[in-house]
């Protein structure tokens, strides 16, 4: 069923460093933030005073974990994540060259609002009106683009593995 080495290890790659950021970074981060919603996950965006408040509420120590753990975490999740896609789509898809777009634009996406969310952190509490804004709009578009390339990389392999079970010969 998987056909290739790479997209085997790509695959657990992205299973690892989700769990990561789900059970431990992700976590630790919203406790710091006491009930305010992180802002990578805004489905629709947020303006400079949340992220105002939200840096505040996080602390000096909370800042710093977020800038030191939480944003290279979230630096390597989307590499992972669009080389993995990248890989069902070039096993499982030959030829179809264009749906590499989704998860190039999903990781530009993330990579611009972590970008923007590092300004942040670096400049707090002088923030940028401007680099929120572009962070917020890369935030909607990651999330958009993100939805639709995971809904698209589970139907390749779910179909895949429905060929598999299903549809391979008795040879």
């Amino acid at each position: 069923m998987l056909k290739n080495r790479k997209l085997l290890l790509s695959m657990l790659g992205a299973i690892l460093l989700y769990a990561i950021i789900q059970l431990a970074s992700l976590p630790q981060l919203s406790q710091a933030a006491a009930g305010i919603k992180l802002p990578e996950s805004a489905w629709l965006g947020y303006d400079k005073d949340y992220i105002l408040a939200f840096l505040t509420q996080l602390g000096a120590a909370g800042r710093s974990y977020y800038l030191y753990i939480q944003l290279p975490l979230d630096t390597l999740f989307p590499l992972t994540l669009a080389y993995m896609s990248l890989e069902v789509f070039r096993t499982y898809l030959p030829g179809k060259t264009y749906l590499s777009l989704l998860p190039i634009l999903a990781f530009s996406a993330d990579y611009l609002e972590n970008g923007g969310l590092l300004h942040c952190l670096l400049s707090f509490p002088n923030l940028s009106q401007t680099v929120v804004g572009l962070a917020s709009v890369a935030s909607v578009i990651k999330h958009l683009t993100l939805t639709l390339l995971l809904l698209l990389v589970l139907f390749v392999l779910g179909k895949t593995f429905f060929r598999f079970l299903f549809l391979r010969s008795d040879t």
